[in-house]
């Protein structure tokens, strides 16, 4: 009896194994083929009253693979008093603000735009943008733009 009852569990069990799978596999994706491309043109527009940054949104992931859609921009700046400021120090940037990925600017092929008024005089600023298309799945960050910000004395880009 209890051998019966060894193989009646044995025998579900095999059934759920054979059954419970989730469907077929795929081969497993390549980090790259999802990752997006950065940003490569990122700009910025001073005025009086602070910047714009400018960018186009990446159409391919870093292998050249179409992108289904872009969920956001994530925006990273870094602030630096220009008296203590050290050149060939490391910029240690921190995200500070974010965009909604747009389809109609992305298929239109405008730019996406970022404004920031918390600019002090007397400070450098960085700025650079990561692509993020999912929970996870960020761009390497672009190519970082930096300016002075010194409105009393006039405005001078780096």
């Amino acid at each position: 009896m209890r051998l019966g009852v060894v193989f009646i569990a044995v025998g579900l069990l095999a059934c759920w194994a054979l059954f419970a799978s989730c469907g077929k596999k795929t081969p497993p994706i390549p980090p790259q083929a999802i990752i997006p491309a950065p940003v490569a043109d990122l700009s910025y527009r001073l005025d009086d009253r602070g910047v714009t940054l400018l960018w186009s949104p990446p159409k391919r992931s870093e292998q050249g693979e179409k992108l289904p859609r872009i969920d956001s921009f994530l925006v990273e700046k870094a602030e630096y008093d220009l008296d203590g400021f050290c050149k060939n120090c490391p910029v240690r940037y921190t995200e500070f603000g974010s965009v909604t990925g747009d389809d109609a600017a992305a298929s239109n092929n405008e730019k996406i735009t970022y404004r920031d008024e918390s600019l002090q005089p007397g400070n450098i600023y960085y700025y650079r943008v990561k692509t993020k298309i999912g929970w996870r799945v960020i761009s390497r960050p672009s190519e970082p733009v930096s300016f002075e910000w010194q409105p009393a004395r006039g405005i001078s880009p780096e």
